[in-house]
């Protein structure tokens, strides 16, 4: 990459006259900016700067002003910290895919303190956002709590459709209404999803910005008028499944019956397998029962319609006080998820 070199008039005449020369992610109005900024509030001199190219001069200011290492992580991200009063540890991540981006990001955001505070990317929007909602995760009433299985859904989804978009580089106070709907459609027609994926994924990014209103980063709240059916209106339409599509077959029910039982020999400890199997024997969908270990010989289902905790204790006093101590099985009450058998609540 080629770098300019400043001349004396160069630098101070940043703050009203082009640079055509420079070829960096800093554009030239935040570069004249931000260095007659510096200039100014005396962090660095004109003679500092006269006769260097700009990495080297972004090098210095960011010496001088920033008090936490970059670091580039193993997906390729770069990463650094800012101070943050709201945070437990005082400071807060910044992640940028480039080391460019997060030097631009660093360059504005220590040039404009009194702005600094205010500056939140979606990015560190939507993982604030579900850092808050792992607070209610495992709560003694978890019919109100937040699943496991919705986090991880949130997580991945992030992953799959908003991470690396721009929205997720987009500074919230600068997002309107019409702005996101736009990014929106974009994220759907990149990843081609279906209306129902595409509907989730809003009700996350509408989730991420009212966050954002309680926790007063946002007066108002972008999300708030979208045109959801406009928006939808771009997914990718799926032709109506007949009953032979959407229906497996006696043979086909066999077939994998049979695949699930000789997995199941193979791989014992995995968990995924017993509850296929307890699906297609009871015919339970997701979050319909919960499964109670009586013994190494049997189980128990029980409805979905009361605290887990309840079961609990009575799987523990009947391990204690009924069951052999080499026919126990568990401690645990499980239940039905998207992945599988899983421990609804477990003895400490």
């Amino acid at each position: 990459m080629a770098y300019a070199r400043f001349s004396f008039a160069e630098v101070q005449g940043m703050a009203s006259s082009p640079c055509a020369e420079v070829q960096h992610v800093i554009t030239n109005d935040l570069w004249k900016r931000v260095v007659k900024e510096y200039i100014i509030r005396d962090i660095i001199s004109l003679d500092e700067v006269v006769g260097l190219e700009e990495e080297a001069i972004i090098n210095k200011i960011i010496k001088k002003v920033h008090p936490y290492a970059i670091s580039q992580t193993t997906s390729g991200r770069w990463i650094t910290y800012v101070a943050d009063s709201k945070k437990s540890s005082g400071r807060r991540q910044i992640s940028k895919k480039s080391k460019a981006q997060l030097e631009a990001f660093l360059l504005e955001y220590y040039a404009i303190p009194e702005k600094a505070s205010h500056v939140v990317y979606f990015s560190e929007l939507f993982q604030e956002n579900i850092g808050y909602k792992k607070k209610f995760l495992n709560v003694s009433n978890r019919r109100k709590g937040i699943s496991p299985t919705t986090i991880r859904r949130y997580e991945r989804d992030y992953d799959n459709y908003i991470a690396r978009s721009e929205l997720d580089n987009s500074e919230i106070a600068q997002i309107t209404t019409i702005s996101l709907e736009l990014m929106l459609v974009k994220i759907i027609e990149a990843h081609d999803l279906s209306e129902k994926c595409a509907s989730n994924m809003l009700s996350y990014v509408c989730q991420a910005f009212k966050f954002a209103v309680r926790n007063r980063y946002l007066e108002n709240d972008p999300s708030e008028f979208i045109d959801r059916r406009l928006i939808l209106s771009r997914c990718r339409v799926r032709p109506i499944k007949d009953d032979s599509e959407r229906v497996l077959t006696f043979k086909e029910l066999t077939a994998l019956r049979q695949a699930v039982l000789k997995h199941e020999a193979e791989y014992p400890d995995y968990i995924a397998d017993y509850a296929i199997e307890l699906a297609m024997l009871t015919g339970m969908r997701v979050g319909n029962r919960y499964v109670i270990p009586s013994s190494l010989h049997e189980v128990l289902l029980v409805e979905h319609d009361t605290d887990p905790n309840n079961y609990l204790e009575m799987v523990k006093d009947v391990n204690r006080t009924v069951v052999d101590s080499e026919d126990i099985l568990s401690d645990s009450v499980y239940e039905i998820t998207v992945d599988g058998l899983s421990i609804a609540v477990s003895a400490a």
